[in-house]
């Protein structure tokens, strides 16, 4: 049974909820609803500052926090560059590109996190009277960073070739093997490596 709680923290935008027992004995903190990259990553500073807070106050009973939270927020900040690269406009100069969104979301206030028009200036989206009718692909960073030991360079020119993550899906092993600096065992582990992806259903999360 819960011990009665002295305080319920909750944010959307990460999905964290945590809480703090009246006596200091216990807390919990957990992650809850769906996944949303690039919300969660645009707000996660504050957020774990503001857990950070519980976890000074809780003194030695918080030490299981601050391990949930260091596990909860680990990779937050490669995440949300790699969101960014799939996303962000491809007009030159994306690094610095992805570097002034990172800026200007971590300047954003939760409410504005929440607003998708906010969210798509910052990235580079012309927004108007037919934005939400807009699609919008990723190019697949998030997906070729799951395959092990697979180089920067050979993402950028795998993104590069194919454009969009679909695309790179769809490629045979002789498209793939026609990209600069990818021999025939990379082309394999490429190919395998999505198809597993795939088959595992982190591919729903990033489409």
């Amino acid at each position: 049974m819960d011990l009665p709680r002295r305080e319920l923290w909750h944010d959307r935008r990460l999905g964290l909820r945590a809480a703090v027992s009246r006596s200091g004995a216990c807390a919990r903190l957990r992650r809850c609803g769906h996944d949303q990259p690039d919300a969660v990553a645009a707000g996660v500073d504050d957020i774990a500052r503001e857990i950070e807070g519980y976890v000074i106050e809780l003194g030695s009973d918080g030490r299981l926090v601050a391990l949930q939270l260091e596990e909860l927020v680990a990779g937050i900040d490669k995440e949300r560059v790699l969101v960014l690269r799939d996303y962000v406009s491809t007009c030159g100069q994306r690094q610095r590109k992805v570097d002034r969104a990172i800026q200007q979301l971590d300047a954003l206030t939760g409410s504005d996190l929440l607003d998708l028009d906010s969210v798509a200036r910052v990235i580079g989206f012309a927004t108007g009277e037919d934005f939400h009718e807009q699609s919008a692909s990723p190019r697949g960073y998030r997906m070729l960073a799951h395959i092990p030991r697979l180089p920067e360079t050979i993402m950028d020119r795998l993104v590069v070739t194919f454009g969009s993550l679909q695309r790179l899906l769809c490629a045979n092993l002789e498209d793939l093997q026609a990209v600069e600096g990818v021999g025939e065992s990379r082309v394999r582990s490429v190919r395998d490596g999505l198809s597993r992806l795939a088959e595992s259903g982190v591919l729903d999360r990033h489409v």
